[in-house]
């Protein structure tokens, strides 16, 4: 009972009690919050996704939280709150005291309670809108008010009485301001986060390019941040009907449980979103078990569709947007690189799940509609991080982007590419799109596609055509869909070849489509050989360039690049030990050079064919043994061909080969080593893995065929490095630039390197030397090298200028 002056309380009224049901909340969110935080790393272990700082935030969070709880059990317990003011007052009115300080450490936890989890969100948001700078400075404008209102809060918190003691003890002279509005309006602040962070996706979804059902699920995982919100309006709603000063303990004790179950819903919405390889490792257990023999025959027939397309999933063969987005909310998490806060190296996965499974959607949100096929848009993300990696190693792309950017050189220009899509090219074709250019691509290989990188420049807005693991007639497909792919139904006027597939299709079928074109650029010894072959039969209708005769991409793509790959490419394949084994190289041009070199490093012996006397004399002063096919194919282990010729591995080698004799091509074609006659005499043919058969000969003995008889470096690995890549990709940009500004005397003048001599005529032409040795230049920093400069004295001598170039059209380096 009341003091008998006071006002008087009924034994029913005295008797209310709401400490079982804050005590029900503080246990029940307890134990959610906690589940779910340990279900988020479950799932992450799960999905093989590394630590960052979002985990940071959350395991933070989670801390917060604990101690929210246990100061609201410890206010109930010694504060009174759940009881009536009148009855605690009634027990022991120090309580009242107990009860101020309790609530006012409540007060404090809160205020970081409730934004770390909030701060793992928007951490993870401004990972996928990292490209999009409204979206991104949005995030960053939402993180810096909500730590102000933290800040804020914390201030105003110290501040609410003066002194801070009065809050507890009203015997102590001072004031305290209004402590409902400190409540009430210090919580604003969050539901505004709240709802920008709700929204800032959704217009992007509705815009993606996608299947009602894609865009549903998309938005039904970022609305699960709602639930928050939810939680925070209704928490809003009580501290604004509350009045937490009359009837104290008793009205503290339903704003505890709605701070409780706010911050809970918060913490559980910020978990929540990472756990979809969790969810798909259950769902895949429990649909196994439920369908018994029934999923084992699916199994085997997913298994032969895997060997079948190379590693890729089943929608490699899908052609409809649809079945792709089916396929999509059914994916496995994957490992995936990323480039962390300074790329300094970690390839392991160390991002948040769900950066990888919707960041390519935000990527796409921003491009306009586009076509393209490619096997799994949801590689994008992934693809976008390797891109950023192979920036830093291909610093003449890059230099090459900052120099022209801002004269647009390619404005207008709409170049159709064909070569292999790698991630190395998606770089070639954003600084081909950043210097203005429209571009489609398709691969030159059916092999050669890295999915991920096809993916990442698809999500981009370039219409690209290209998986691993293509039909000869799906890879027609793709070349004729890429030029009916620009925007409002135009044509190309600029070619971007390797191996000249793309250049004969448009000579041959569609030569209507030359009347605008500018030219074509070359990048391989097989193309340019088939364009000085048009040219001789007066096929040719454009001015071509030849790329691949560049010193800063023969002596460097060919030579240097193939002498990395081809060991890469073997290894990943056999796993063999190449020293002390008998390898055998065919030709000794610049990429044999390559081969020969890297198989006698690894301890290999080595012998050279050629036809060439002058590469057969060099490779014979080199120290390698030269001799014929038919005398080396006894001996050898392992065959590599680099000529770019037809047949020079055929029935009669392959019959008097060595058991399990390794035979690869490194050449542009397939023609190179006769793999239809080994198909049609062969005994069987066993499967080893994605492009490695073994094949069974008449005579018992086996050869293993890598790639197909393709590009083994690209068949079997993943290609040349991002930074001899540069060298030669360097040259195509230049040599775009050359034929589409050929005329341009203004651009010409400016920049002197291209010079004002006008359209070229019908022809096929090398790039001047001062590119070639620009874009040597350009990558000297890169590898810490110095360059000597001349003196006046030394370059009127030689009759150079000093600035180069410093060679003759015609030397040979």
């Amino acid at each position: 009972m009341a003091d008998q002056g006071g006002p008087q309380y009924s034994a029913a009224y005295l008797a209310e009690d709401r400490r079982p049901a804050l005590l029900s909340v503080a246990i029940t969110f307890l134990v959610l919050s906690t589940s779910a935080v340990i279900l988020r790393f479950v799932s992450r272990r799960i999905g093989r996704v590394g630590w960052h700082h979002e985990d940071i935030f959350i395991i933070l969070g989670w801390i917060f939280y604990v101690a929210l709880i246990s100061v609201g059990i410890g206010d109930m317990r010694y504060g009174g709150v759940g009881l009536h003011q009148a009855r605690v007052m009634a027990i022991d009115p120090v309580m009242m005291q107990t009860w101020a300080k309790f609530l006012l450490a409540i007060a404090f936890i809160y205020i970081f309670a409730v934004i770390l989890p909030k701060l793992a969100v928007l951490s993870l948001y401004i990972s996928i809108f990292n490209r999009h700078r409204v979206s991104r400075i949005t995030c960053y404008a939402t993180g810096v008010l909500m730590i102000g209102n933290c800040i804020g809060c914390a201030a105003a918190g110290f501040a609410v009485c003066t002194p801070l003691r009065r809050l507890w003890d009203m015997s102590v002279d001072g004031h305290c301001f209004n402590i409902n509005a400190w409540f009430r309006y210090s919580r604003i602040v969050n539901l505004v986060s709240d709802v920008v962070m709700l929204i800032l996706p959704i217009p992007h979804v509705i815009r993606l390019q996608s299947t009602m059902r894609l865009k549903v699920g998309l938005l039904i995982t970022f609305l699960l941040g709602s639930v928050g919100l939810i939680a925070g309006l209704i928490a809003f709603f009580t501290f604004s009907t509350t009045n937490a000063v009359s009837d104290n303990t008793w009205s503290a004790a339903l704003l505890i449980i709605w701070t409780l179950v706010e911050v809970g819903m918060y913490l559980i919405a910020s978990c929540l979103i990472a756990y979809q390889p969790l969810a798909k490792f259950i769902w895949r257990n429990t649909w196994r078990r439920w369908r018994g023999q029934k999923n084992s025959s699916l199994d085997q027939e997913h298994s032969h569709v895997w060997v079948r397309t190379n590693g890729t999933l089943p929608s490699q063969s899908h052609t409809t947007r649809g079945k792709a987005d089916d396929e999509y909310l059914e994916l496995v998490s994957r490992e995936r690189s990323d480039r962390g806060s300074s790329i300094s190296g970690g390839i392991m996965v160390e991002r948040q799940l769900l950066v990888f499974q919707l960041s390519f959607l935000i990527i796409t949100m921003a491009a306009p509609a586009q076509k393209f096929k490619v096997a799994d848009i949801s590689l994008a993300a992934f693809g976008r991080r390797e891109i950023e990696l192979a920036e830093i190693e291909m610093p003449g792309l890059m230099a090459i982007r900052r120099r022209y950017a801002e004269d647009q050189p390619l404005k207008g220009a709409r170049i159709a590419g064909c070569l292999h899509m790698t991630i190395q090219t998606a770089v070639l074709i954003e600084t081909l799109t950043a210097l203005g250019a429209e571009v489609t691509w398709t691969s030159c290989n059916i092999f050669s596609t890295q999915d991920h990188a096809a993916a990442a420049i698809a999500a981009s807005g370039v219409p690209v055509f290209a998986w691993k693991g293509e039909t000869e007639e799906e890879y027609q497909w793709c070349l004729e869909q890429q030029l009916n792919a620009f925007k409002d139904g135009q044509k190309l006027n600029l070619i971007l070849d390797d191996g000249g597939d793309l250049t004969a299709l448009v000579h041959s079928k569609y030569p209507e489509m030359l009347k605008g074109c500018y030219g074509v650029s070359e990048e391989t010894t097989t193309g340019v050989h088939h364009l000085y072959r048009m040219l001789k039969e007066n096929k040719l209708l454009v001015p071509a360039i030849n790329v691949n005769d560049s010193v800063t991409k023969s002596k460097f793509d060919n030579l240097y690049g193939c002498r990395e790959s081809l060991i890469d490419g073997i290894k990943r394949a056999t796993d063999v030990m190449i020293a002390g084994k008998v390898a055998v190289v065919a030709g000794y041009g610049d990429v044999g050079k390559g081969c020969a070199d890297a198989l006698r490093s690894m301890g290999a012996r080595v012998l050279v064919t050629e036809v060439d006397p002058i590469n057969a004399l060099q490779a014979a002063v080199q120290g390698y043994q030269v001799t014929t096919m038919e005398e080396a194919a006894p001996q050898g282990q392992i065959f590599v061909t680099t000529t770019g010729c037809r047949d020079i591995l055929v029935g009669k080698h392959f019959e008097v080969m060595r058991n399990d004799a390794i035979v690869c091509n490194i050449g542009h074609f397939d023609i190179e080593i006769d793999v239809a006659w080994l198909k049609a005499n062969a005994k069987s043919v066993q499967n080893i893995k994605p492009q490695v058969d073994r094949y069974l000969m008449p005579n018992g003995n086996h050869i293993i065929l890598l790639a197909e008889g393709r590009l083994v470096n690209l068949g079997c690995a993943t290609g040349h490095s991002s930074f001899v890549m540069s060298c030669s990709f360097s040259n195509q940009v230049l040599a775009q630039i050359a034929l589409y500004k050929a005329e341009d005397e203004a651009f010409g003048k400016k920049y002197i390197e291209f010079g004002t001599t006008g359209k070229k005529p019908v022809g096929v032409y090398v790039l001047p030397k001062i590119l070639d040795e620009q874009v040597a230049l350009l990558h000297l920093e890169h590898v810490n090298a110095k360059l000597s400069k001349l003196t006046p004295v030394q370059a009127e001598y030689l009759g150079l200028d000093i600035a180069g170039p410093f060679k003759s059209e015609i030397y040979r380096y």
